[in-house]
């Protein structure tokens, strides 16, 4: 057996009740605080997300202004506390007569029975040509049970519930599909329903962790608390961070006063499976989210950019490695130039392309106001935002990676500062040595006799700068490939792809803007010594500039939901609904 979908249904999906309404504010007040707040929110979403989520019947309705509205009929239209009350009625209505292979069938159409009277006659309408088109095309009743979960991830809830009655009924031994449908009647309120069938599958199937969840969630959503805490433990029991289960345990924790469980119950949900409901609801138990709290499935690249492959020529420190290195020098910083320069065309042509894109679009809203849009959506929120974010925050923190870093910059500006007067020292000692040379052997004419004075000091000022100058540098130029490594590698999953691009391009010119800083920094004498040297000293290099690596996440997975398919490319999720379909 594998049971598998439902737990994917209950840590993603945050169900409109189509049975039951949603529970927390209990007052006229608190309900109407709610609403201003949920008001704000719609605010900030644009008008194709707004008619999306209305045909999906996620929107919150409006209070009608003037409209009174009586705490009783807040506390019966949300379900009065975080904690259901008992609803003995439900209850009641269950049994005590397990099903049985051959009772399980006719239940099953009761069910369904009972479902159709509570859809919208148009999601009654989808569902009903939705089944018909994928039984006509010869799908098994499995693979419209995966269609109906696919539906219903796609927020198509009512006629994915539809679906799934008619899955079962085509194949009551299916137990994928049975508990994928317990799953969704519990979401939607109908949890005396999804017990019986639940109860059927714990019988053939003990200690599964999602059947097990699957019991607690039904249980708790009737108000029989006892009953739900011991399913739930069971599950704690073989999963130690189930998200569901320790979620819906935390609200029975805090309903206790038990604050410090119900926060290590939430902790322990986020820590798989983050949601901003999670967050929220931790921010009111008094805790606040680190990013350690949030589990994270790749190991972090420490050199995303390739940095460490970039290596400036070592500091002179004698005459004879300044003649050495001058050459050396001189086509590293022009590399650093060109390369600079072509990382702001493609800046350039990325802006373009993107202002070219917003024309196209608008252009073609005006042509066509009302065409369909495409089948396609991703998500305004990456994947793994709230990790990355929370892990940037943590780099600004005091003795951290920022902190380093300005500390290694001032350090480097402050060295720099000095290197003006080491320079006017040089040459005042280099201008009296010239007028010496000048004095001993005429105007225009050269003493090699000269040369050891002068090569002496020049490497007198080139140690003394450059030796403690190329200590700086390296730790600064360190300092600046931590923090720019580690900015760049989380930020590819805080921000929307076509945001990133922009982002690589603009730190790879970050990363050659310091390697400029640390090579215009060091002293050099600028004076030919070269009829002097016998040859010049010659010292390691490291070739060419290096290339910087393109930052490719590995996180890749396809979810096929027959209907349509979800794709996840690191921080971007797409969902494609088939057309037939749609």
């Amino acid at each position: 057996m594998k049971i598998y979908l439902s737990f994917f249904l209950l840590i993603l999906i945050h169900c409109s009740q189509v049975f039951a309404q949603q529970q927390n504010p209990k007052t006229q007040a608190e309900l109407e605080e709610r609403m201003k707040a949920a008001q704000k929110e719609l605010d900030k979403i644009s008008p194709d997300q707004k008619k999306m989520m209305e045909q999906m019947g996620l929107l919150p309705q409006a209070i009608p202004q003037g409209s009174p509205v009586s705490d009783k009929q807040v506390s019966d239209a949300t379900g009065g506390s975080t904690v259901p009350e008992k609803d003995l009625q439900k209850i009641t209505s269950i049994g005590n007569s397990p099903l049985s292979a051959s009772t399980l069938p006719a239940f099953l159409t009761s069910a369904h029975s009972y479902v159709v009277t509570k859809l919208k006659p148009a999601s009654k309408t989808t569902g009903e040509n939705i089944y018909n088109k994928l039984k006509a095309e010869g799908k098994t009743p499995f693979v419209i049970g995966n269609s109906a979960v696919g539906l219903w991830i796609m927020g198509r809830i009512e006629p994915a519930l539809y679906v799934m009655g008619k899955a079962c009924m085509m194949d009551a031994e299916n137990t994928d599909n049975l508990n994928n449908y317990a799953a969704m009647l519990t979401m939607c309120g109908a949890e005396n329903y999804a017990i019986p069938i639940l109860n059927y599958l714990n019988a053939q199937f003990p200690k599964n962790a999602t059947i097990l969840n699957n019991l607690g969630q039904a249980w708790f959503g009737l108000g029989e608390i006892p009953k739900a805490e011991k399913y739930l433990d069971s599950t704690l029991a073989i999963y130690f961070y189930h998200p569901q289960a320790n979620y819906t345990k935390s609200f029975i924790e805090e309903s206790r006063g038990n604050t410090d469980k119900a926060i290590e119950s939430v902790k322990k949900s986020i820590k798989q499976s983050y949601s901003q409901d999670k967050q929220n609801r931790l921010s009111k138990l008094g805790y606040k989210l680190q990013w350690y709290d949030i589990s994270f499935p790749l190991k972090p690249d420490s050199d995303p950019m390739g940095l460490n492959s970039f290596k400036l020529p070592p500091m002179p420190q004698t005459a004879g490695q300044e003649a050495f290195l001058t050459e050396e020098w001189a086509s590293t910083e022009a590399e650093m130039a060109a390369l600079g320069n072509s990382i702001n065309q493609q800046k350039q042509a990325l802006l373009g392309s993107k202002q070219k894109a917003m024309i196209e679009n608008a252009q073609k809203c005006l042509d066509k106001p009302n065409a369909p849009k495409s089948a396609k959506s991703a998500p305004d929120r990456p994947l793994f935002s709230k990790k990355a974010e929370l892990k940037l925050k943590e780099l600004d923190k005091d003795g951290g990676v920022e902190f380093r870093y300005t500390k290694s910059l001032k350090e480097l500006k402050l060295y720099i500062s000095k290197l003006q007067s080491k320079k006017d020292e040089f040459h005042k000692e280099l201008e009296a040595l010239n007028l010496k040379e000048a004095h001993q052997t005429g105007e225009g004419t050269s003493n090699k006799s000269f040369c050891p004075e002068y090569i002496a000091l020049i490497s007198k000022y080139l140690a003394e700068y450059n030796n403690e100058y190329e200590k700086i540098c390296f730790d600064y130029l360190h300092q600046t490939r931590l923090k720019l490594n580690d900015e760049i590698y989380w930020l590819q999953f805080k921000e929307n792809p076509e945001e990133f691009e922009n982002t690589k391009l603009s730190y790879r010119l970050k990363w050659l803007q310091a390697l400029t800083t640390a090579s215009s920094g060091r002293f050099k004498s600028e004076f030919d010594v070269s009829h002097c040297l016998a040859e010049k000293e010659a010292i390691k290099v490291g070739g060419k500039l290096a290339n910087f690596n393109d930052i490719n996440c590995q996180y890749h997975s396809e979810l096929n939901l027959v209907v349509g398919t979800i794709t996840i490319d690191c921080n971007k999720m797409v969902t494609n609904f088939e057309m037939g379909f749609l």
